[in-house]
């Protein structure tokens, strides 16, 4: 497949951090790319404002901790190969690139900031972290860095969910995306996601999206997402011919000495497709 257009496409960029192998052998990989430049040479959400956009200056005095600007970190958290490369979401650089077989890293979409309401439980679970929000901020928009999890490619379309970050990510916030390559066309498919971090698509193009932190995986169709599966703490979910696979418990560590939970461990868990 040839590069995918897009207007706002930086030229290849080479530094050291963030990789991306390609498995050659069982234990030994090839090096072919180096992720961290796109955020450190281009940083494609430099300008971005992250937090309360619109608090006023003797508001925002009171937690200057709840803005800031984008930064250089680099996350390469998921990556999907199709002809000619591998697409890649960086969840630190809030990006979806794109890399050619020979190495060139390209810029496909940089993801814009996702608002969530700043409310009393958006307060709570803000303070539970350390980022205690004063009341001059209620009602406001939080604009969080939306996060891309997973990516999956069916046709043209690129399908991908974000999890704004936190204390967004525990709110219900999530939301599923799909874009077209050649057009750069993006649809909004689902919100309300808990925690969205996997995302697959079946043959017959319906979406299923795996939760963290909601009651398991949901199928989307025309904008509703249908819990299709429940499986609590799920991290993941595939597609293969029929049958859906997912990644279930991903919190549930096993009790080993003082470590654990006292948990028996993740699982795996499919189920028949319709």
């Amino acid at each position: 497949m040839a590069q995918p257009g897009n207007k706002h496409q930086p030229g290849p960029v080479t530094n050291i951090a963030s990789q991306l192998n390609s498995p050659l052998k069982l234990a030994s990989g090839r090096e072919i790319a180096d992720l961290n430049g796109v955020r450190g040479a281009n940083n494609p959400d430099g300008a971005t404002v992250y937090g309360v956009r619109d608090a006023m200056p003797v508001c925002l005095a009171q937690a200057p901790g709840l803005q800031s600007a984008g930064g250089t970190f680099s996350h390469p958290y998921s990556s999907g190969p199709v002809a000619g490369g591998v697409y890649v979401g960086d969840a630190g650089a809030n990006t979806i690139l794109f890399v050619t077989d020979a190495g060139a890293v390209s810029l496909v979409k940089a993801l814009p900031a996702e608002p969530v309401t700043v409310d009393a439980r958006f307060a709570a679970l803000a303070a539970e972290m350390g980022m205690p929000v004063p009341d001059c901020m209620l009602g406001l928009d939080y604009w969080a860095e939306a996060v891309p999890t997973s990516r999956a490619m069916s046709g043209q379309w690129l399908y991908y969910k974000v999890l704004p970050g936190a204390p967004g990510m525990e709110l219900g916030y999530g939301k599923a995306y799909r874009m077209n390559v050649r057009s750069g066309t993006t649809q909004l498919l689902a919100e309300g996601l808990a925690a969205p971090t996997g995302i697959a698509v079946d043959k017959d193009n319906n979406v299923h999206d795996s939760q963290l932190m909601g009651d398991g995986v949901v199928e989307v169709k025309n904008g509703t997402a249908t819990t299709v599966l429940p499986a609590m703490m799920s991290s993941d979910v595939a597609v293969t011919g029929s049958t859906l696979v997912a990644l279930a418990n991903a919190f549930d560590e096993v009790n080993e000495g003082n470590g654990g939970n006292g948990g028996n461990g993740g699982n795996l868990v499919t189920m028949a497709l319709k």
